[in-house]
């Protein structure tokens, strides 16, 4: 590809080697579609050296998307059935679902946070 595997920006979009594309967004998150869980785990190892503050523990959601060009679009027990794998329609996928792992990982630091403030809340109560 002449623009060396980018395929689309905001948020940046790219070729995965062995097939997929992932999509990048500025607050660290990746997005992937069609990636085999192998060639995810190689593209995420790559990616340490362009980080800046990256998460310890990484934050995962998965959905099964099927194209059913006849039916309506719909989200049905995990898997979303779309009218076609049109770039839009799947930028709208990749931006539910980055911004819900993110809103898991901030639960996740402000639960731990309570979990350490609560002794001390305690103590002063």
């Amino acid at each position: 590809m002449a623009n060396g595997g980018h395929l689309a920006s905001n948020p940046i979009t790219v070729e995965v080697k062995g097939g997929g594309a992932a999509k990048l967004h500025r607050y660290g998150v990746v997005v992937f579609f069609d990636v085999s869980p192998a060639e995810e785990m190689a593209f995420l190892a790559s990616l340490p050296p362009l980080l800046a503050n990256p998460y310890a523990t990484p934050e995962t959601e998965d959905l099964e998307i099927r194209i059913e060009p006849r039916d309506r679009e719909s989200v049905v027990s995990g898997v979303a059935y779309l009218e076609n794998a049109s770039a839009p329609r799947l930028q709208v996928i990749a931006n539910i679902l980055s911004k819900s792992a993110l809103l898991s990982l901030y639960e996740k630091k402000i639960a731990a946070e309570f979990d350490r403030i609560e002794p001390l809340a305690a103590k002063l109560g």
